[in-house]
């Protein structure tokens, strides 16, 4: 198995995963309460990718010290 390659491939999913969750949010039609939630909402998957970018990064950091 390509470590390096399946690490690579995930992070890709995971960008291209948020960027359709985000054109989901935005292409919805909101009533004005709902304007907060939807902002909370794309804070909350912003904050998600930035943790997973970081936690791939010290992954990819490790890998090549245990192969």
């Amino acid at each position: 198995m390509d470590i390096p390659k399946a690490m690579k491939e995930t992070s890709f999913k995971l960008l291209d995963t948020f960027v359709d969750f985000t054109f989901e949010f935005v292409d919805q039609p909101l009533f004005p309460s709902q304007v907060l939630e939807k902002d909370e909402n794309i804070n909350q998957l912003t904050n998600d990718l930035q943790e997973c970018m970081k936690e791939l990064g010290v992954v990819k950091e490790i890998l090549p010290k245990v192969f």
